[in-house]
């Protein structure tokens, strides 16, 4: 009996499958690299939504407040101490910065208090107070900065993109009307 003849892959077998093979994993890394930039903007929006509500809700406390500690002086200096507002009813909000975070503390007369991190990656929380000029009308100005999200990678032959820094004011104009005069 005669041994039967091994039979191999051509060349052009060989061609074939590794084409289609590597063609696969393009198609694959695209994708892939695809649902990671999609992944990072949503990562984003959603920091920003975080940090349009913190904004709103500091906003709110602004409005309601009574009065605000360390708001006397004549000159209107950047401060990065914490910003205590009092409301009519005698509740405190505290807003400050700790390490990295946006924190509001609340405390109320009858001893409940709390503390909530508002947004991370804050890089600088300031305030100023701004006397009543012309229109008697004090003013409390508050900036923000943070970086807004991760960096979105696989962005093809740019890399990592760079992080940014927003900013964001928040100018309060009080009016001198009744108990919400400072």
């Amino acid at each position: 009996m005669s041994p039967r003849p091994s039979r191999g892959h051509s060349l052009l077998e060989l061609i074939i499958a590794l084409a289609v093979i590597s063609t696969t994993l393009i198609i694959a890394s695209e994708m892939l690299l695809a649902r990671e930039r999609q992944l990072a903007r949503a990562v984003r929006v959603a920091n920003r939504v975080s940090a349009e509500q913190a904004l709103r809700l500091l906003r709110r406390d602004l409005r309601a407040a009574h009065s605000a500690l360390g708001a006397t002086s004549a000159v209107a200096t950047w401060r990065e101490t914490p910003l205590t507002l009092t409301a009519a009813d005698g509740v405190m909000i505290t807003w400050s910065r700790e390490e990295q975070l946006l924190v509001r503390a609340r405390s109320d007369p009858a001893g409940t208090s709390g503390t909530r991190t508002m947004l991370d990656r804050v890089s600088s929380f300031r305030w100023r107070w701004s006397p009543p000029l012309g229109i008697q009308m004090p003013m409390i100005e508050v900036e923000l900065a943070f970086d807004p999200g991760p960096p979105v990678i696989g962005t093809g032959a740019q890399g990592v993109r760079p992080r940014v820094t927003a900013k964001r004011r928040v100018k309060v104009a009080l009016r001198s009307a009744g108990a919400q005069a400072w």
